[in-house]
């Protein structure tokens, strides 16, 4: 089986917003309708987030929904008790949305909450430099 290659927290936001970005300017229902996954084919879960966790975490399985607040940041930041699917989160709203606008809508929402993780960690990372 090839090795899998590197996946540091960065790279999962950034790739995340690629995706939720598609999403809200598609309207699509489905991440796995996105086309960048043909450049992506090591990633298990449909969500970059969810691989960088269980890559964390050491497992060739599936994240335990239980482990999420524990090793997924979307989980930590958004001070979830599960995975992001357990309460009323962009996530969820988006996944239980049934007009393309409300999909629109809440995935724009999860977007901006992505890239405010991801201008935390940068400017963290920055702050470590200086």
């Amino acid at each position: 089986m090839p090795r899998r290659k590197a996946l540091t927290l960065e790279q999962a936001l950034i790739h995340s917003i690629e995706i939720w970005s598609w999403l809200r300017d598609s309207g699509c229902d489905t991440k796995s309708e996105w086309a960048g996954w043909a450049n992506h084919t090591e990633i298990r879960n449909d969500c970059f987030l969810c691989e960088f966790t269980a890559r964390r975490k050491r497992t060739k399985s599936y994240v335990f929904l239980n482990d999420c607040p524990r090793y997924c940041p979307v989980a930590k930041e958004l001070a979830v008790d599960y995975a992001c699917e357990e309460k009323d989160t962009s996530y969820t709203c988006w996944h239980k949305a049934e007009s393309a606008e409300d999909k629109k809508k809440y995935a724009g929402q999860f977007v901006a909450e992505l890239e405010a993780m991801l201008v935390e960690l940068q400017a963290t990372k920055e702050k470590g430099r200086g």
